[in-house]
């Protein structure tokens, strides 16, 4: 996003040399679409961010009270981008037809640009690391929520648990273990 220009009319975008990371030879090499889908991914969360991270006159307290918010836009601003690009590129070659190997892809692909953007801000700013962070827990929390989804044949072989009942106050053996670990 920062290489691109709204004139009033158009867009322009500026420059379309890659990663400066990269030598040019690996610049030129063909990657997978996803590389660039986990740029924009990470470019919405900079964007994001940068207003609370940049030197401007923003008070402490309006900061930790509207910073959680940042997160929030970059999450739904990112997944309405790749909802329109699944919808744009689906039946194509560009990326795979099961919803599993996207997921799997992409995840993958934004955890590495994460490591790369954590990387890059430990050693030249490190109060922007939270960037990084914020991506890395947008994918491990989508991982943690798939890991607790029954599968198929779970949730047709197993009936549900009834549900727990209720404890007002707690129960001397639950005093006991809490005294037991604070000690």
């Amino acid at each position: 996003l920062a290489q691109i220009l709204f004139t009033g009319k158009d867009l322009a975008i500026s420059d379309y040399s890659g990663d400066p990371a990269l030598s040019f030879s690996e610049r030129r090499l063909r990657r997978s679409v996803f590389v660039d889908l986990a740029s924009m991914i990470a470019s919405f969360h900079e964007v994001a961010y940068d207003g609370f991270l940049a030197d401007r006159p923003i008070h402490s307290e309006q900061t930790r009270r509207l910073l959680p918010m940042a997160g929030f836009w970059a999450h739904y601003i990112s997944g309405f981008f790749m909802r329109a690009y699944k919808e744009r590129a689906k039946g194509t070659m560009l990326i795979p037809a099961s919803a599993f190997d996207f997921e799997t892809l992409l995840q993958y692909f934004v955890v590495q640009k994460a490591m790369t953007i954590f990387n890059g801000y430990l050693r030249k700013d490190p109060k922007r690391v939270v960037i990084a962070q914020a991506i890395l827990r947008e994918v491990l929390r989508t991982q943690a929520e798939e890991a607790l989804k029954p599968t198929v044949s779970e949730a047709k072989s197993e009936p549900k648990p009834a549900p727990a009942e209720t404890v007002s106050e707690p129960k001397p053996a639950d005093v006991l273990a809490e005294k037991a670990v604070q000690h």
